[in-house]
């Protein structure tokens, strides 16, 4: 194994492990959410943010790699430019990538569940509260653009 695409390869296995430890985060996080352990949140939030911070710059490195070797239009077809670094298929480098862009859209779906959670109980407070506070709704508009005023919720009397 020629050591010119040791350091490509590393990067790509670095990108892996890193989605993996950030999938484990999110993870996690929902079971976080679904266990009423919001002051955890935040350590969650800043774990996130550092994997995240990783990941770019793992990603840098790795179109840096690219640009290096092939010039500019390479960074546009990593795909193309990862066949003409290692055609033979030697440093396993089409199959890293693919697995790295596996987990990525892993990661992005998980992150969207989450922060779908995290809005449904948002607006299940809000709802509660409206009802607590005796607040009025906004208006809304009906599919015929007219104004809909809903009214504000009661509890019942005491």
């Amino acid at each position: 194994m020629s050591a010119t695409l040791l350091p490509l390869q590393q990067r790509f296995k670095d990108q892996i492990s890193t989605s993996e430890e950030y999938l484990r985060i999110l993870l996690l996080e929902r079971e976080t959410i679904a266990a009423n352990q919001i002051e955890k949140l935040p350590e969650l939030t800043e774990k996130k943010i550092t994997l995240i911070e990783a990941l770019t710059q793992t990603e840098i490195d790795i179109l840096s790699f690219l640009k290096d070797q092939l010039g500019e239009e390479a960074t546009e077809q990593p795909d193309n430019a990862i066949q003409t670094l290692d055609p033979n298929n030697h440093y396993q480098l089409k199959a890293l990538l693919q697995k790295a862009r596996e987990l990525a859209a892993q990661c992005k779906r998980e992150n969207t569940v989450n922060s779908q959670i995290i809005e449904a109980c948002q607006n299940n407070v809000e709802q509660t509260l409206d009802i607590l506070l005796g607040r009025e709704k906004p208006a809304v508009y009906s599919a015929a653009g007219k104004t809909i005023k809903q009214g504000s919720g009661s509890l019942g009397e005491a």
